[in-house]
């Protein structure tokens, strides 16, 4: 009774774990379970940056095939991959590499073009796409850039500890302020000086009005008046000049 009471357990526990087993597998790679028709493509890198067999394919978010092989062709990598046979790839799309997150796994991400007629064939070649950044870039670029940085503090740490060179910055920011200090006085100089000036105008503009005022248009009038009285004179005076010359010429 004992013996089969654990036989019981023990096959129990194994389907158990077959079960799990299974499960686990599926969530890791759930392509292997997919018996759906597949077809095969090609891409050429410089760089296959951790790819290996089995590689998930995605394309929009969506998972759709993997990488079935990984091989050296001349001076490039050729990825091959499997992918569903209903998707489309028309001509004009690209693969890049994509990670999830920072340490996540590396995948092949299928950036497909609009929609046309044109397809790329089956076990045709789908280029690369070089003006997208993976995130093995850019945390290899934020490196660089945090090596830069550390040797510019580097740098700054060596010359602050230097007492003549912290002497010369509190000489120079000392300066500086005093520049800036002159600088505020002479606005307010400036300041004080165009004050002055407007209301300089101000009291120009005043008395022009007044010499224009007092100079009306009545007393312009009664001096243009004058002015042809005399010239009526004058036109008078010129006819004696003619008839006291026709009578000396007499």
């Amino acid at each position: 009774m004992n013996n089969r009471l654990l036989e019981l357990k023990v096959g129990i526990f194994s389907i158990v774990s077959i079960v799990v087993f299974i499960y686990v597998l599926y969530l890791i790679n759930a392509q292997f379970f997919d018996k759906s028709q597949k077809v095969m493509y090609r891409t050429l890198t410089d760089n296959a940056q951790g790819i290996v067999n089995l590689t998930t394919v995605r394309t929009n978010g969506v998972t759709v095939g993997q990488v079935v092989k990984v091989q050296l062709v001349g001076d490039k990598t050729e990825i091959s991959f499997a992918i569903s046979a209903n998707l489309r790839i028309p001509e004009g799309s690209g693969i890049v590499f994509r990670s999830r997150g920072l340490i996540g796994e590396t995948y092949l991400e299928i950036i497909r073009a609009p929609d046309s007629q044109v397809l790329i064939p089956e076990n045709g070649i789908i280029p690369m796409k070089t003006d997208s950044v993976d995130v093995s870039e850019m945390i290899e670029v934020v490196g660089m850039i945090a090596r830069d940085v550390k040797e510019i503090t580097g740098s700054i740490s060596e010359i602050l500890g230097d007492n003549k060179v912290t002497q010369d910055l509190k000489s120079i920011l000392s300066d500086a302020h005093t520049v800036t200090q002159d600088a505020k006085e002479l606005i307010s100089t400036m300041k004080t000086q165009m004050k002055e000036v407007m209301e300089h105008s101000v009291v120009i503009s005043e008395n022009f009005q007044l010499i224009t005022e007092e100079f009306s248009s009545e007393r312009i009038g009664t001096t243009v008046s004058k002015v042809s009285d005399i010239l009526d004179d004058i036109d008078i005076t010129v006819g004696d000049a003619k008839g006291v010359i026709a009578k000396v010429k007499e």
